[in-house]
């Protein structure tokens, strides 16, 4: 969809999300990069590794423009598409740029009096530069959060001020009982500026503190498992998540010691091998309830060229206790923007269905550990979707997981 705004309204806004204080570098490298999408409420996409490329591509299927492979627009296309959402916007060409309006179906802005814009930060500061023209190099971040200005008509909430960003360091590891030291930093919306954030909550795993004016927090886990961390502050935008795993003493956990092992038998030296499983995995008489795990070869965010798509779609399944009852495979392909097509594996080619890959027909590709399905023609043109689901002989499904069972790339 398009978001139909006057001229004024789109370059007033566009002004501002050119204002920024930092530019991207001038020549960039295709590799991974991280994305992140702070909705108003929730967090729309979290933190995602997608691979830029090089050339160009068509954003939201409009062959009429074109941005760089290794752009934030291609970061935040690919990191859509992995989360199964999408993203709108409109092309300004005062500026040779586009206005995103809707992340995940989140709009902004929703009409010509709306001030509400998606703002754009690149490493931790606004960017200088729209969508298209914020070029990435391997390992830079983009985040895209609502702020808001009054301008042309367009107004913000009563007594609105732009939001800062919190950012958060924490262990991978800690000790029940024993408090482990969080920091928070704010970046100022003004510029990024980084200052520690005092008053910040940092909470999870059943535990939450309050920071010092140093951004310094003190966290105590009463409970033995693997929790997510995330910095909350009022009117900020929340920080990235992050994974800490929590033991007692040498229990096994976080890669600590496992407990000893049982008094040896009469008559003999030492105690059995002790059987090894992870949860209810269906190992050491364990109920299985651990899904398997599948893999496709295709890279996420691959693209080949016209004429060289892949027409052998192969994977693997990780072993699995209980042995597999059936692989599953699924495939989508956008063909312009609003038409979707499926795979049909019974009438062997694709037809045109609803965007998303849950509307695609799934069709079996067998129930062995490694997988090659032959399409009847090397792809065409378009953004594909390919997902695997294998299910395990106790009925666990695979869920999908992007860049792992579930793949996108593009033919151009």
């Amino acid at each position: 969809m398009r978001t139909v705004l006057s001229r004024s309204v789109l370059g007033a806004m566009l002004v501002i999300l050119l204002a920024g204080a930092s530019r991207a570098p001038a020549a960039p490298t295709p590799g991974p990069v991280g994305v992140r999408v702070e909705g108003a409420s929730a967090t729309l996409i979290p933190s995602t590794l997608v691979a830029t490329q090089p050339g160009v591509f068509s954003p939201i299927a409009d062959h009429a423009h074109t941005c760089s492979g290794t752009s934030a627009a291609e970061a935040l296309e690919l990191a859509s598409l992995s989360h199964a959402t999408g993203w709108t916007g409109t092309y300004f060409a005062g500026f040779g740029d586009y206005l995103v309006t809707s992340i995940a179906g989140e709009l902004h802005p929703s009409g010509p009096t709306d001030g509400s814009y998606w703002a754009l930060w690149y490493d931790h500061r606004p960017a200088s530069t729209g969508i298209c023209s914020t070029a990435m190099n391997p390992n830079d971040e983009v985040l895209f959060f609502p702020d808001c200005a009054s301008f042309a008509g367009a107004t913000c909430p009563p007594g609105f001020v732009s939001p800062n960003v919190l950012g958060m360091t924490a262990p991978t590891v800690a000790q029940t009982g024993t408090p482990v030291s969080v920091g928070v930093t704010t970046y100022a919306a003004a510029d990024g500026a980084a200052s520690p954030a005092a008053n910040a909550t940092v909470s999870g795993g059943g535990a939450a503190a309050s920071t010092t004016v140093a951004g310094a927090a003190a966290l105590t886990f009463t409970a033995v498992g693997t929790f997510i961390l995330q910095a909350t502050a009022p009117n900020s935008v929340r920080s990235e998540t992050h994974t800490i795993c929590v033991h007692d003493g040498n229990d096994g956990n976080c890669g600590t010691p496992a407990p000893p092992g049982t008094t040896p038998p009469p008559g003999t030296s030492s105690p059995p091998a002790p059987c090894l499983h992870h949860g209810d995995d269906g190992l050491c008489g364990t109920t299985d309830r651990t899904p398997p795990r599948g893999h496709l070869t295709i890279a996420e965010g691959t693209r080949f060229r016209h004429g060289h798509g892949p027409r052998t779609l192969t994977g693997r399944i990780e072993s699995d206790p209980s042995g597999l009852r059936d692989v599953v495979l699924r495939i989508t392909r956008i063909v312009t923007r609003g038409r979707c097509e499926a795979y049909n594996a019974s009438r062997r080619k694709f037809a045109r269905t609803g965007c998303g890959i849950a509307r695609a027909p799934s069709f079996s590709v067998g129930r062995g550990l490694a997988f090659s399905y032959l399409l009847p023609a090397a792809l065409s043109r378009g953004r594909y979707t390919v997902e695997v689901e294998a299910t395990d002989g106790a009925g666990n499904h695979d869920a999908p997981a992007p860049a792992r069972n579930r793949i996108v790339f593009r033919v151009e």
